[in-house]
């Protein structure tokens, strides 16, 4: 699995290419810990080339939330596919996660008081 990486503005945009599934998990893990411990505290996970999530890497997805929480650090989604939006609504994700149609839209998002 490639992860391509872009800077916009002062969010990180993650963009994982293929399944995230047991094995390759790892891998979106590692380059988020990567982006967190270089101090970035917004950031995107853009899914628009995932087209399928297993329980393995819906995992990763949580422990990747959660580390950033902890490091006072924001996590937003963008661009899922039917099936993984799927996913998201039956593990009840989608009310925890904040998950946007387009990387545009999640950007803005982040500038937006709560």
């Amino acid at each position: 699995m490639h992860i391509e990486e872009k800077v916009v503005g002062d969010v990180v945009v993650l963009r994982p290419l293929g399944k995230i599934i047991l094995g390759d998990d790892d891998k979106v893990w590692e380059k988020a810990r990567e982006v967190l411990a270089k101090g970035h505290k917004k950031i995107l996970l853009s899914l628009v080339d995932v087209p399928y999530v297993d329980y393995a890497g819906l995992g990763t997805l949580v422990r990747i939330y959660s580390m950033a929480s902890k490091q006072e650090a924001k996590l937003k989604f963008s661009n899922l596919s039917k099936k993984v939006r799927d996913l998201f609504a039956l593990t009840k994700l989608l009310t925890v996660f904040e998950v946007f149609d387009s990387e545009e839209e999640a950007i803005e998002a982040f500038d937006l008081p709560f």
